[in-house]
Formats: C-alpha cells, structure tokens, sequence
C-alpha cells in the first residue's frame, strides 16, 4: 500500500511497474533495510543522474572496443516530433549491442546528397571509418545518392537502404491493387463493426483461446495483411457470432456500421516470389502485377552486394542441397572480397 500511495499521490504511470529497473530498485532497498534512505530532489537531479551518464558512457565505450573487432553499422532514422522539426537520430549496431550516438535537428537543413553525405561522415569520422562495414537507410533519393556518395569517399563501406522499409513500400504497393484494396476495406467493415459494439466483442471475447482482431496503423502498411490474416485466423468465431441467436436476434444484425536478417533477406525475397508464381499456377499474366512491384521495389534498391554476400555465406543455404551458386551471387562476392 505504501507503493501503490506513492504512486498515486505522484501520478505515476502504471506501466512504470514494467520497468526492468523496478524490481532490482526493491530489492537494493530490501536488502539495505530499515535504514535505507531514499534520495533527495537534488541528489536524484544531479549526482545521481552524472553517475548514470558516466553508466552509460562506460557502456557505449565497451562497445566501441567490439567496433574495431567485428566492424559495425552505421543507421539513420529520420522522424517529426511533435513540434514538426525533421530529427535524424544516429545509431551504431554491431553484434554485442546498439549505441545511440546522437540527434541531429535538420529542419532548417536543406537536405540534398552532399548535406547528408557530410553528415554521415561525421559519424563515420567519430567510429572509426576502418570499423564501419555497412550504412542503413531509407530508401528515399537523396539518401540514395548520398549512399553512393559515401561508397565514393570510403570504399570500404557499402550503403543499403532499410529492409524493412523497403518491404513495407513493397506491401503498400500491393495493397493499392484495386481487388486487395476492396478485400483490406471490407475486412476493415468487420472489425470496426466488431469494436463499436460492446454487445457482440463481449460475446467473442467469451470464445475459448480468442484473441483480439489486429487493426491496421497508418504508418505500417504490413499491418493491412497481418489485419487479413487475422480475420482469417478469426473465421470460425466470427462465423459462429453470425450465425447464434444473441446476433441473430438482435437489430444490428441487419444494420450495419512494429536476429541479424541480412543472411536471409535475399532468400527470403526469392522464395517470396517463387510462392506467388506457383499460387497462381505459373501463370505469368495472374502473378506479374505482384512479382513487377517486388522486382521494382527490391531489385531496384534492396538486390544488392551485401544481400547477396550474406546469403552465400549463411551456412543454412550454402550447404542446402537446393543451393544455386548463379552468377549473381558469386560476383556479389568476388565484388565485397576485392575492396
């Protein structure tokens, strides 16, 4: 009770208590007792906060020694805050951890290949060119050029736009296809009428195993077939709902209302569009519409060096029986070993 007044009396939020931190919190105070005192405004403010800077410095510089010793990766993630300034945060990846390594405000930046070149450099200058292997990201044209423009100036670096994003432009594609987009909005019909009344959820939520519908986000095109395949997974109960008396009898019823993958990326891909040809019995005038947007999207920007190397070296492929050393791929190779 003397938690739960604190945090009250503090307008604490509840999801606090999900905090790594909380429970080892309680435990350093159980195990000083009854004499523990907890922190001053000022001791929390100040020397408490210094020590956790200086935690976190000692952590990124931990990391910096695994820099030189497996190489890292440079990411970039462009955003708006509420305040609608264009933020570019920069993060180093290597394989014991991510580092944040600062923000950058570019709102009064104009932000054309060169600009973003000098940017990047600074971080690269920062980590150490000789331990930066790979650059991250989007797909949009000017971080294409300036991606180009990085390989030019360090030509031990190579530059791949975000895979992710790339295959959510891909799913967008998909999903503006005139009989996709009628599936997506009548799916969509379902679940808003599920949500906007109580009496029918309630009825659904008492089903053994349900699970709530996944609804689509704005920002995440992917969520659109997660969403289909949700209400597929869905179909029994929903059916059921539709069919039972406490539906039935009622008005409504008749009105309406977010481990390292670049070892697999390029298999992934491929098999991807093998899938599709062959659900649609290899005939190239029903499958094209697809496989054109996943050649534009990915053979355009993701089919590259990097994908192709990690893909021969993944040892689950390589010594697959079904492995095809294509031309492609082995230059992708003979290409990264001779810089």
């Amino acid at each position: 009770m003397a938690i739960a007044r604190w945090f009250f009396d503090a307008c604490i939020p509840f999801n606090a208590l999900q905090s790594p931190y909380f429970q080892p919190a309680l435990d350093a105070a159980v195990a000083i007792g009854s004499v523990f005192k907890g922190p001053s405004y000022d001791e929390l403010r100040v020397n408490l906060l210094g020590n956790c800077k200086k935690e976190c410095q000692l952590l990124v510089e931990s990391h910096r020694a695994n820099w030189a010793k497996y190489g890292c990766t440079i990411m970039a993630d462009g955003w708006s805050d509420q305040r609608q300034r264009t933020l570019i945060n920069f993060m180093v990846y290597c394989q014991t951890g991510m580092s944040f390594v600062k923000s950058v405000d570019a709102s009064d930046v104009v932000k054309d290949a060169s600009t973003l070149c000098n940017l990047f450099s600074e971080v690269i200058e920062w980590v150490g060119p000789q331990n930066v292997v790979h650059v991250v990201t989007d797909n949009a044209a000017n971080y294409v050029a300036a991606g180009k423009l990085l390989h030019q100036k360090y030509e031990n670096i190579f530059w791949t736009p975000c895979a992710a994003h790339c295959i959510n432009l891909l799913l967008k594609d998909i999903s503006s296809l005139p009989h996709i987009a009628d599936l997506a909005s009548k799916a969509s019909k379902v679940t808003i009428f599920i949500y906007n009344h109580m009496i029918f959820l309630s009825w659904l939520r008492k089903r053994s195993g349900w699970k709530e519908i996944v609804r689509p986000r704005v920002t995440r095109f992917a969520t659109t077939f997660i969403t289909l395949k949700s209400i597929s997974d869905h179909k029994s109960d929903l059916q059921a709902l539709v069919v039972n008396q406490h539906f039935t009898g009622n008005k409504l019823s008749t009105d309406g209302d977010e481990k390292p993958l670049m070892g697999y990326v390029y298999d992934d891909m491929q098999r991807a569009k093998n899938a599709i040809k062959r659900m649609f019995r290899d005939k190239s005038e029903l499958y094209k519409s697809y496989t054109y947007i996943i050649s534009a999207r990915w053979d355009k920007h993701l089919k590259r060096t990097l994908h192709a190397t990690a893909y021969f070296l993944n040892p689950g492929f390589f010594y697959d029986p079904s492995f095809v050393e294509n031309d492609r791929v082995v230059q992708s190779l003979v290409d990264l070993l001779e810089v």
